[in-house]
């Protein structure tokens, strides 16, 4: 008879024997599995690191023309977007024709042949390259071929390391191009000179343009106001870029010419203040048609705060969405009364026609009491306003 500890040494011999066999079977069934994603016209392989042994499996799928892929998602997965791209791009009589969509976020790509990638997708309509090492050469690589590309309508690169240095190039491809509706190059460090290279490229048929957490300054957000009159842009991203007062009232040029739609304005996080609410409230095309505006933490007072529900409660704009949220913290008194109840009476108007995010100060809504319960609520202290030809007490609990 073996001696205990012997005993120990045989199970766990076979234990470690019985973990590789299910590695093994594991590794078959991973296989299946992506075979069985593969198959599919829509590739999805999200946040998936394929094995070395497995990349073979995505290349030759990619190169079967007998199979067209429509849509291609590698997000997160580096290995698996490195074997993908040689694969898309050394083919032949345009046999990715078929190809919409190509999602390559997070991949840490920098040198790789994006505008051979554009070339030999000549149907693709979004491209995904945010959250990559893009830098200012490869982009200008890249914007030849964005410049002739058919049919790309959205193009994604925030997150990436540009700067001013590819706005000429970049600038140059948009003037160029006819179909491009949506450029998002977020969270670079594009400054002044990059929006002013951006500013001067010709009518284009862009739509959306977002250039949030950058560096553009007044100088910046003055030059692509300026350009309102040339573009049709129906949303416009400019928030934390160091936008200050005459920086915000140039931006107001966007709703003098808006166009006959609904325009989104975004200047979070900018040091704008009661300047650019005083503006605000003089542009006669916000009470025509519905408008988005995104005023999040942008200095506002309980003056301007104030002067802004005032303009709704009296001029009651169409407006879609109104985020003031992160302004006024210290408005008190009857300046927080005022703007309450008119708050208030603009969203009752409204409806669910507009959302409204206001500052956690502002958004107690009103009780109304009835005549019957006054003596008792005035022994609450609440404050009283008179609504029509009858006495109407209003709380804020």
């Amino acid at each position: 008879m073996l001696p205990r500890s012997a005993n120990l040494i045989i199970t766990e011999h076979q234990f470690h024997c019985e973990r590789r066999n299910m590695s093994a079977e594991g590794g078959d069934e991973e296989t299946a599995k992506l075979k069985k994603r593969l198959d599919s016209s829509k590739i999805n392989l999200f946040g998936k690191k394929l094995r070395p042994s497995d990349l073979p499996l995505l290349t030759q799928r990619l190169r079967d023309a007998s199979r067209p892929v429509k849509s291609l998602t590698l997000c997160f997965s580096a290995s698996s977007a490195e074997a993908a791209l040689p694969a898309l791009v050394s083919g032949e009589n345009n046999k990715n024709s078929a190809l919409t969509y190509i999602d390559l976020a997070g991949n840490f790509l920098q040198d790789e042949p994006i505008g051979d990638l554009l070339r030999a997708c000549p149907a693709l309509a979004v491209l995904s390259l945010y959250w990559n090492r893009i830098d200012d050469a490869a982009l200008i690589k890249m914007t030849p071929a964005l410049a002739e590309h058919p049919c790309l309508q959205k193009l994604y690169l925030q997150q990436n390391k540009l700067t001013d240095a590819c706005t000429e190039a970049l600038a140059g491809a948009l003037s160029r191009n006819r179909v491009l509706q949506t450029l998002n190059i977020s969270d670079n460090k594009i400054g002044p000179l990059g929006a002013k290279a951006l500013a001067r490229a010709d009518k284009i048929p862009l739509k959306n343009l977002f250039l949030a957490r950058n560096d553009i300054g007044d100088e910046g957000a003055a030059a692509l106001a300026a350009s309102a009159g040339r573009w049709e842009l129906e949303a416009v991203d400019v928030s934390d870029n160091r936008i200050e007062r005459q920086g915000g009232l140039a931006l107001l040029a966007f709703f003098d010419h808006a166009p006959l739609r609904p325009l989104t304005l975004d200047v979070s996080s900018n040091r704008l203040y009661d300047d650019f609410v005083d503006g605000l409230c003089e542009k006669d095309l916000l009470l025509l048609f519905p408008m988005t505006l995104q005023m999040n933490d942008v200095d506002l007072t309980g003056k301007g705060m104030a002067r802004m529900a005032r303009w709704l409660a009296e001029k009651d704009p169409p407006l879609k969405m109104l985020d003031l949220q992160n302004n006024a913290r210290d408005i008190q008194g009857e300046e927080a009364r005022v703007s309450r109840e008119n708050f208030f009476s603009y969203s009752q108007r409204r409806g669910n026609a507009v959302k409204l995010y206001l500052p956690i100060n502002l958004r107690k809504r009103p009780k109304v009491y009835s005549s019957d319960e006054e003596e008792e609520v005035e022994k609450k202290n609440i404050v009283s306003r008179e609504s029509s030809s009858n006495l109407q007490l209003v709380v804020y609990f």
